[in-house]
């Protein structure tokens, strides 16, 4: 790190140990006033009123509504510097109070006092820190004091509950004596002020010392010329009358204000009030304790994406997400008001609640407004707005914390944090539309978004019945004067298809005719009528009717959204926004499947009413589609529209799209006609409505119309409608996926790897319907199964067969076909749909559930293998070229869509090496099952249970086999033998180690065949990230490399699914087929190209790379540089120990293997089940390692999409984070457990810190550690590189393993798992300051960056700025 910026890292050090204080003034109030409103903790004669106890939180305002103006009238007279002393000492004097209080007006003061030195602080802190701070770390400096003051709100919610009322004033006095003297001695005055007293060399000597002599010359140029004609009146007065100050002040003020409506002052003033009030379960000072923690790891999200996300989507993420949270806790306080039975089973919500309310509020809401604030005044009145912004702010503050007590005893708690969530709402549309980044694009999101409310609309009425059906059949609940039968409520489910039907050819023949616009009001309309008719049904037919109703709307709505977002949308983000129709129509499924099972059947009416309200006034206010202005030659009209979208360029695309379009075409029979006599939309219709078809007959209508009748017919464990909630959950989430890798990966892979998983999920299911149908005896231990394989199916779903047909019907047809097409498209299906929907029960009847769900599985196969054939790649061309490309020829045109080989061919050698990952992957999770197996008399197959002792030696002493190969196997191989030949010669004893584990009866046996089998294992770990990395280009190392660790994921959860139901026997039966499996692919891979070119077989290295590259000219430049390492490579190992870079390279990489190591994940992965026992959790273990592998496989598809788009050390630093957090949940959990507290939240706490932790690290750590450590050499010292790294990684490996038993007994599992969460924090700080980001860059460049060539270094700093 350069030495400059240590010195402003020092020096923003020192000025946030003021910040910490600030936060401890904030929270202070919330362990306090119980301790004030207690005689026998309490400093006071009597105990203090609920009145006083407001004033106490509030009085804090009165005195930080005045600080910021003492500031703003001394910074600019005697500096920065001295003002941070004042706000000290006003701090110092405040916490002497606090010691020597005897009196409530004492207390008052100490508040006042505090308040004052805040103002101070705070404004001084941002325009100090705003003012020292180089450009590109500016943002990351200005979040970084919102963290410490969380910091120090935490550090008072921990301590201030157990020590004395003095005592905290004490500790809060002595860090201020340490801020006070940091101020004095290492804080330098400000060079700005010094600037603008026309002090320039001293300002230059500031700047020079900070690293920013560059800026020298500016900022003395800028204060030269208002210097005369500046004053302090005309600073307050520039404030309104310059428009960009003015603005600021605005933007600032609101940002400010909403932060204050949401609650943030009342909930960290009365925390523990709130706890109280609620009745929750969990104990209050420990649960402010947590909220505190969860604040400072969430807010170490914004400073490592300000900079490179922007400020604004940061902020509208955490908007969104504080307005979902508060509504979860009004609801709470809602149901704690009727006294709902349900209340003594969510004791744990407000604590969950507070938890994602400020996880979401701190990761942007808390902490961008204030870098806001510090970087948009001008100089001159930057402490004047800053203090005048903040003051209104803290004002709106003050009356609300005083306020408080009155709001919940005249609206109850539950319209109190409804009010607070509705502020969060207001806040996001203010964001949106006036926070600066929105220029140019505000009005293209604000169409999508009302397209998307009526999607919502549709996919709210697809999940109606669901919920709605099993009400209809209870006479407690129906409105009917009868329930209904089983035909009727297959109606119910299948008459939607009727309107969905008919409505699309609605618009298809008006569109062209009166326009797009009209078209989606219409629909809205119908939606609208129906919902009327919900709260108003009285018979059976009324109920009919809203189905018939709905689909017609449905129909009308969907295919003129998919019209409308294809032709508004740029060509870069067309698909995200097509794709974006089918996830707000899942969150509107979602919705109907969580809110149905638990208000009447009128109020799911009530309830989409007032959205579909919404809906219908929105669409008043969106333009309409360019496309159809150009259709009707109106040019102008389109031109502006375009314009306005940002697409004015796109123009001459739009008219020649519609080139020799008739207007008045659509209502004849030669719309129609075009549909099948123009070769390009003959192909678009064949793909579309083939794909539409398959979609239905994969059975998605069925399962979502009958999802709780199937569960109800599996005779599941889980409550039927508990099951469709967490699979309208799993739905959102996984399509929330598709738009983060559809213009990344393209629609085809989406659409392959999606109904692959598809086809596996329905055998599952499938297969579990046989079981029970055969009464097999191992029924009764997986009723769980139904909910996995449809969570696995709606997962694979969504991610891609249930978002991709539809953005490709919005792309592949021509503007005056765009509408027929995609309602021929749309009906045939919903007609299929209908017939499946129909049909369903019938065919359950007729084959029973296994067959039904065989032949879904079926279709799944069929939609693989057309899409594999006949579907083209649109990724990144326009509308125009799809048609260009389409009317050439389908197999043509889709050689021109297609993935280009380059990205495919590497794939296939490593399809290769995959399997020996899968069977690593099982042999890291065998532990897991068979120490249970061998700690059990009854199944052990040893002569007696296996010790403690003997399980640790056999968890760890693999291990001490990965030393032994990684110090006198691998490295002399693989520069003898080669990449491939050394994976063959080093696979082949892992059967050896099989037999033993299948033979075994003694322990020995046992540990000599882990130790073989690991050799094997610790060659592949070594071997396979060198051989991507060298057949890999720079675009898709990231990803092959994450895709290793996938595949070893899967065998990780592979064992912990399948171990805990298979016999020792079969468990290595398993094992032994797979190795074996995995060895015959080795045989037919090309060896890596470097290695051939190294050993002078240059002729073959280049065949190799023509292959796997997708032009010459890349594999020119590959060559040269072989060339360039082989002349260099003439070294031999001691020359290259001697070089300062490998010197560099490797220390970083023992660092980094050794800090992966010590967050403990192989001993939780060796250990799981064990653990999982431990808990106490009411889940049985082997179902809880199953969850916990499956989150893993998870993670590790995560991070395959997110490698290359977001960097390797952004990620890895964020992942670090989960892992701290979820260890730190974990020894909570055990550590409330011991103390003997009980509740329904340390039931699941366990679990939920596990899958954190798990996701954390299969989505970021485990995966890209070694992609970088694997990037870190050079082509000739990778191989001993690596070789080191994994030597020293599985010593500590071994060392955690070994004593992972021991040191838990000994200092108890709450500490041990709190200091690996130490670890994963120290790691997240090494990665931070040491390690460089890797992505995209090459070997060569790499290297360099380590030896801090300038030429890289400035390559790497221009990238960032064009960024």
């Amino acid at each position: 790190m350069d030495n400059s910026i240590r010195k402003q890292l020092f020096i923003v050090t020192c000025i946030n140990i003021g910040q910490l204080i600030v936060g401890w003034s904030v929270g202070w109030s919330a362990p306090i006033i119980p301790k004030l409103q207690d005689l026998e903790t309490s400093p006071l004669p009597e105990v203090i009123t609920d009145l006083q106890a407001s004033w106490i939180g509030s009085l804090l305002y009165i005195g930080s509504v005045v600080g910021p103006y003492v500031t703003s009238i001394l910074s600019n007279i005697i500096g920065r510097k001295p003002c941070l002393i004042i706000g000290g000492l006003l701090n110092v004097l405040a916490y002497i109070l606090v010691v020597s209080t005897n009196n409530i007006a004492m207390i008052y003061a100490v508040r006042i006092v505090s308040g004052l030195g805040m103002g101070i602080t705070m404004v001084s802190n941002i325009v100090y820190v705003g003012e020292i701070a180089s450009t590109h770390i500016r943002g990351i400096l200005l979040t970084s004091t919102s963290i410490i003051g969380i910091t120090g709100t935490l550090l008072v919610y921990a301590i201030g509950p157990f020590v004395s009322y003095v005592m905290t004033g004490y500790i809060a006095l002595s860090i201020c004596l340490i801020h006070l003297l940091g101020i004095i001695f290492v804080v330098p005055e400000s060079p700005i002020y010094y600037a603008m007293k026309d002090k320039d060399d001293k300002a230059a000597k500031i700047l020079n010392m900070l690293g920013r002599a560059k800026d020298v010359e500016k900022v003395v140029d800028t204060f030269a010329k208002g210097r005369e004609s500046s004053s302090k009146i005309m600073d307050w007065v520039e404030i309104f009358t310059i428009k960009s100050n003015r603005r600021s002040l605005l933007i600032t003020f609101l940002l400010g204000a909403f932060q204050q409506t949401s609650g943030v002052a009342v909930v960290l003033f009365f925390a523990t009030t709130i706890f109280q009030l609620a009745g929750s379960t969990i104990k209050p000072d420990l649960a402010t304790i947590i909220i505190g923690v969860t604040r400072l790891f969430s807010s170490l999200i914004a400073p490592l994406l300000i900079e490179s996300k922007g400020r604004r989507i940061l902020l509208l993420i955490s908007m969104a997400a504080c307005a979902c949270s508060l509504s979860l806790l009004g609801v709470y306080f809602y149901l704690d008001r009727i006294a709902s039975p349900v209340l003594g089973s969510i004791g744990w919500l407000p604590l969950v609640s507070l938890i994602v309310y400020f996880f979401c509020y701190e990761a942007g809401f808390g902490t961008i407004p204030n870098a806001i604030v510090g970087e948009m005044f001008r100089a001159n009145v930057r402490a004047n707005g800053s203090a005048l912004a903040i003051t209104l702010t803290w004002l709106v503050g003050f009356g609300l914390t005083t306020s408080f007590t009155t709001m919940l005893d005249a609206l109850g708690g539950d319209v109190t944090f409804w009010l607070f969530g509705a502020s969060c709402i207001v806040a996001f549309l203010f964001t949106y539309f006036f926070l600066p980044e929105t220029k140019g694009k505000t009005l293209h999101e604000i169409q999508e978004m009302m397209m998307n409310i009526g999607q919502f609309i549709d996919g709210y009425s697809v999940g109606w019945s669901a919920p709605i059906i099993p009400k209809l059949q209870d006479a407690d609940e129906t409105p009917l004067a009868d329930v209904v039968t089983d035909f009727q409520a297959s109606w119910i489910g299948s008459l939607l298809y009727v309107g969905a039907i008919v409505g699309p050819y609605i618009p298809s023949y008006l569109s062209n005719i009166i326009g797009r616009k009209p078209c989606l009001f219409f629909g809205s309309f119908l939606n609208l009528t129906a919902l009327l008719l919900i709260v108003t049904t009285r018979n059976i037919a009324m109920v009919f009717a809203v189905r018939i109703i709905s689909g017609l709307g449905m129909g009308m709505v969907t295919v003129s959204n998919l019209v409308y977002v294809g032709e508004i949308a740029s060509t870069n983000i067309r698909g995200i926004l097509l794709t974006s129709t089918s996830i707000v129509g899942i969150s509107g499924t979602l919705a109907a499947y969580s809110i149905g099972p638990f208000v009447s059947y009128a109020a799911t009416g009530y309830i989409a009413l007032v959205v579909n309200i919404v809906h219908v006034i929105g669409i008043l206010f969106i333009p309409e589609s360019p496309v159809y202005y150009a259709i009707k030659g109106k040019q102008i009209e389109s031109k502006n529209v375009l314009r306005r979208l940002g697409r004015v360029e796109d123009l001459d695309n739009v008219f020649e799209s519609v080139r020799g379009t008739n207007p008045n075409e659509a209502i004849t029979w030669k719309a129609w006609i075009k549909i099948f006599t123009v070769k390009a939309n003959r192909r678009s219709l064949f793909i579309t409505l083939s794909l539409c078809t398959l979609q239905q007959t994969s059975g998605v209508a069925a399962v979502l119309f009958f999802a709780t009748t199937i569960f109800q017919l599996a005779g599941s464990s889980i409550r039927p409608d508990l099951a469709t909630i967490i699979i309208g959950s799993t739905r959102l989430i996984a399509s929330l996926i598709a738009p983060f890798v559809v213009e990344r990966a393209g629609r085809r892979i989406l659409l392959l790897t999606s109904t692959a998983f598809c086809a596996m999920s329905l055998s599952i299911l499938g297969t579990y319907f046989h079981l029970d149908k055969i009464q097999s005896p191992i029924i009764s231990d997986i009723r769980w199964v139904p909910l996995m394989a449809l969570i696995m199916y709606f997962f694979s779903y969504e991610i891609g067969f249930g978002t991709m047909p539809s953005a490709l019907v919005g792309e592949m047809f021509r503007g005056n076909a765009r509408s027929t097409g995609s309602a021929v498209s749309m009906t045939t299906a919903w007609l299929i749909g209908f017939g499946v929907a129909t049909g369903f029960t019938s065919m359950v009847n007729f084959f029973g559930g296994d067959v039904t769900f065989w032949i879904f599985s079926f279709s799944c196969i069929v939609a693989f293998l057309f899409t594999y054939k006949f579907v083209p790649e649109t990724k990144g061309k326009t509308l125009n070229e799809i048609q260009e490309i389409l009317g050439r020829g389908l197999t043509r045109g889709c050689a021109g869509l297609l993935p280009a080989k380059s990205l495919e061919r590497p794939h296939l050698p490593m399809a290769g090496v995959n399997l020996n990952l899968l069977a690593t992957g099982l042999h890291i999770g065998w532990t897991s099952p068979v120490l249970f197996y061998l700690s059990d008399e009854a199944q052990s197959v040893l002569p007696e249970p296996i010790s403690i002792n003997d399980g640790a030696w056999l968890a760890s002493i693999g291990t001490l086999g990965s030393v032994f190969s990684n110090l006198f196997l691998i490295a002399p191989l693989v520069d003898l033998l080669g990449r491939k030949y050394s994976m063959l010669v080093l696979s082949i004893p892992k059967l050896g180690g099989c037999f033993l584990y299948l033979f075994a009866n003694q322990v020995w046996m046992l540990l000599a065949g882990r130790v073989v089998i690991t050799i094997g294992d610790a060659a592949m770990f070594s071997i396979i990230p060198v051989y991507a990395s060298e057949i890999a280009s720079t675009k898709i190392r990231g990803s092959i490399g994450t895709i290793l660790h996938f595949m070893c994921s899967l065998g990780v959860v592979i064992m912990f699914s399948v171990g805990p139901f298979l016999s020792y026997n079969n468990i290595n039966i398993m094992m032994t087929t797979i190795i074996a499996a995995a060895i015959v692919p080795l045989f037919f891979l090309p060896d890596s190209p470097y290695f051939l070119y190294a050993k002078g077989k240059k002729e073959e290295s280049r065949e190799v790379l023509l292959y796997l590259r997708d032009s010459e000219e890349q594999v020119n430049e590959e060559i040269q540089e072989y060339e360039i390492a082989g002349q260099q490579g003439q070294e031999n190992k001691l020359d290259v120990i001697k070089s300062k870079t490998f010197r560099k390279s490797i220390v970083l990489a023992l660092l980094l293997s050794i800090g992966n190591m010590l967050v403990g994940y192989n001993a939780v992965q060796f250990y799981l089940q064990t653990i999982l026992a431990s808990t106490g959790m009411s889940l049985r273990d082997e179902f809880g390692s199953m969850i916990v592998g499956m989150i893993q496989l998870a993670g590790s598809i995560f991070t395959a999409f997110i490698s290359d788009r977001f960097g390797r050390k952004s990620i890895l630093m964020v992942t670090s984070t989960g892992m701290g957090l979820g260890l730190f949940g974990l020894g909570l959990s055990f550590f409330l457990t011991e103390g003997g507290s009980t509740s329904n939240f340390l039931n699941i706490l366990p679990l939920i810190s596990l899958i954190v932790y798990v996701f954390s690290n299969s989505s970021g750590v485990g995966a890209l550690v070694w992609v970088v450590l694997a990037e870190l050499f050079d082509d000739k010292s990778r191989g001993l590189g690596m070789s080191a790294s994994l030597l020293t990684a599985n010593l500590i490996g071994f060392l955690t393993v070994r004593f992972f038993p021991p040191i838990t007994n000994a200092i108890g599992p709450a500490i041990t798992y709190w200091i690996f969460s130490a670890n994963s924090l120290l790691l997240f700080l090494f990665i931070l300051f040491f390690i460089p980001e890797t992505k995209g860059k090459t070997f060569s460049e790499i290297q360099d960056l380590l030896s801090n060539k300038k030429n890289v270094s400035k390559k790497s700093k221009g990238e960032k700025e064009d960024c």
